[in-house]
Order: C-alpha cells, then sequence, then structure tokens
C-alpha cells in the first residue's frame, strides 16, 4: 500500500513537473519570437533614419533644379491623350489632361528632357514623373528614365475598402515618402517628391526617384538570417495596395515577390489574411516606444510530413513601410 502511494505521488511529481516545465518552454519560444520581431522592427527604424539621412542632401539638389526650372504649372490650354488601365480591374480608361509643365518644358515627353536629364545627374538612379489626374489622387505616370516603366501606368489612391493607400496620403499631404522597392532583383529605395502647383500650392504630381540602396540590401540579409527554432524563420510581408499579402522578403528569399495572401492552412482558413489583418488591428504607439505584437497560431504541413505541426508568428507592424513582420517558430521544436 505505501508502495501504490509512492508511485502515486512520483506520477504526480512527473506531470506536473512535465506540466511546468512545458508551461516554460512555451513561454520561452513565444519570448524568443516576440524579441526577435521587435528586433527587426527596430532595424528597420534605425535603416528609416539612415536613409532619410542620406537622402538630405539629394533632395535640397532636387529643389533647387526645380526652382532654376520655372514656375510648376498645368497648361489648361493644350491637352495631351493617354490611354491607361486600372490595375485594380483591368477597366481601360481615355482621357484628356492638361500638360503639366516646369517654365517652359513639359514633363509628359516620351523621351525624358532637359529637367529630367538634370536630376539624373545630380541624384542618378532611375526617375519618372506622374501626374495626379482627379481629386481622389490617382496618379498616371507620364515620363520614365526606365525604358521597362511604361508612360501612362496608374498608381491608384484607394486600395481595398475605399481607403487611401498610405503612400497617396502622406504625398497629398505634401509630404515626401521613402519606401523600399526592388528593381532588377536588387533593393532600392523608392522617392516620391511632391509637386506642388507654383499658385496654388496644390499638389499635382509626383516625382520618383529610384536609387540603389546598400542599407536595405544589409537589412534584407540580416532578416533572412534570422532563425526561431530549427525550422523557424522571419518573414516581411505587404498590408496594402498591390503589395498586400506578397512575400517582401521570404526564408532565403526564394519566394520574394509572390502572392500568398489567398494561402490556406491545413484547417483550411486563410492564415496569411489572419496575419495581415491582424497587424494592421494592432494600437500605434509613439515611435520612441516598442510597437505592439499579436500572435497568430494554425496548423502547418510541409511537403514530406506525415502530420501537420502547429506554427505560431509573433506579428507587428512597420507602418512607415507598409511592412507585416513575422517570426515564426514550431511548437513541437520547443
Amino acid at each position: 500500500m505505501v508502495l501504490a502511494a509512492l508511485l502515486t505521488l512520483t506520477a504526480l511529481c512527473y506531470v506536473l513537473h512535465q506540466s511546468l516545465y512545458g508551461w516554460d518552454e512555451k513561454r520561452r519560444a513565444q519570448n524568443l519570437a516576440e524579441k526577435i520581431a521587435l528586433n527587426v522592427h527596430r532595424q528597420c527604424r534605425t535603416t528609416q533614419d539612415e536613409i532619410s539621412r542620406a537622402q538630405e542632401g539629394r533632395l535640397h539638389r532636387i529643389e533647387e533644379i526645380l526652382k532654376r526650372a520655372g514656375a510648376l504649372t498645368l497648361d489648361d490650354t493644350s491637352s495631351e491623350q493617354w490611354h491607361l488601365t486600372d490595375p485594380r480591374d483591368g477597366i481601360e480608361t481615355t482621357l484628356f489632361l492638361p500638360r503639366l509643365l516646369a517654365g517652359n518644358e513639359w514633363l509628359g515627353k516620351s523621351a525624358p528632357g532637359p529637367l529630367i536629364d538634370r536630376i539624373r545627374t545630380s541624384c542618378g538612379g532611375q526617375i519618372a514623373v506622374y501626374q495626379r489626374i482627379n481629386e481622389t489622387g490617382d496618379l498616371l505616370r507620364i515620363c520614365s528614365t526606365t525604358p521597362q516603366a511604361a508612360r501612362g501606368a496608374l498608381l491608384p489612391a484607394k486600395i481595398g475598402q475605399g481607403q487611401t493607400a498610405p503612400l497617396i496620403d502622406q504625398l497629398l499631404r505634401g509630404e515626401t515618402v521613402h519606401r523600399p522597392g526592388r528593381s532588377e532583383g536588387a533593393w532600392v529605395l523608392v522617392s516620391l517628391v511632391p509637386l506642388r502647383h507654383s499658385e496654388s500650392g496644390e499638389v499635382v504630381g509626383a516625382l520618383e526617384i529610384r536609387t540603389k540602396s546598400r542599407p536595405l540590401e544589409k537589412l534584407a540579409r540580416r532578416i533572412m538570417g534570422l532563425r526561431a527554432g530549427h525550422d523557424g524563420y522571419v518573414f516581411v510581408l505587404g498590408a496594402h495596395g498591390e503589395q498586400r499579402g506578397r512575400y517582401i522578403i521570404s526564408r532565403d528569399g526564394l519566394r520574394d515577390g509572390e502572392d500568398i495572401w489567398n494561402s490556406l492552412d491545413t484547417a483550411g482558413r486563410p492564415f496569411i489574411q489572419a496575419i495581415v489583418l491582424r497587424s494592421l488591428a494592432l494600437p500605434q504607439r509613439a515611435e520612441k516606444d516598442d510597437p505592439a505584437v499579436v500572435f497568430e497560431r494554425y496548423p502547418w504541413q510541409n511537403p514530406g510530413e506525415r502530420h501537420p505541426r502547429h506554427k505560431k508568428v509573433a506579428i507587428t507592424y512597420f507602418e512607415p513601410w507598409d511592412w507585416v513582420i513575422g517570426a515564426g517558430y514550431y511548437e513541437d521544436e520547443f
């Protein structure tokens, strides 16, 4: 009888130890993923600050070049016909726009004129000019130094549910916007500079400058090198517009640019949509504070595995770049 009691007590102690130990391991794994997500967010902020400081001189040169070019106006006496396709629904439209002038130079020529050449010589990279086509803030590309960047491409102001794209919203407020981008496999900084009408002060267009960015290259490599457990990793998704639900940074960079918005977990749930939407619902905090983090748990079965495993992702949102940052791990590895 004593032996039976001892065996029962031993079994209870074992169960209690395993429960507490398992709980500690789960907390440790969750804390690790949260720390990784927060660290990536801080690195993004540091890289953003570095980029902004480096751009100050370039933006000052652009401002001086535009001033010397003369008044920025819309020539209502001369209009141009444009054919465009809305990327949101594929609808084709023909419209007539007044010419956007800098001094006497029309900025919508098929071959970039002297003003664009001066800006490119001063700043490097590739240059494009966009003209605002309506009150909503839709932008039409009217000139580009990149042959494959077609004139007539539309940059819509509105995204899902009638919301204004964060990038366009900032631009229409007269703010210069810097965002990471990709060009021919390389990381580039995309800067959008508002073009204001010389008389009304209204934003009537934008100047886009794309330059290769070593800080962004370094940041992407650091993110791709992070791991949580054996098979866990860090990823970045887009949250709005054309990049919504697309891999911006994937594991080892193998799926960068891939649209996974409609991906389903093994339970048939659109887990990527849940990750993006939960990130956008996070409360925004002061810049000096760490951002909010939320967790998403879902079952996932990789090719070659016999059974699904539960994966947990620490999620945060870097609003200046519209990046959803996720640090995921498999629970059975902890």
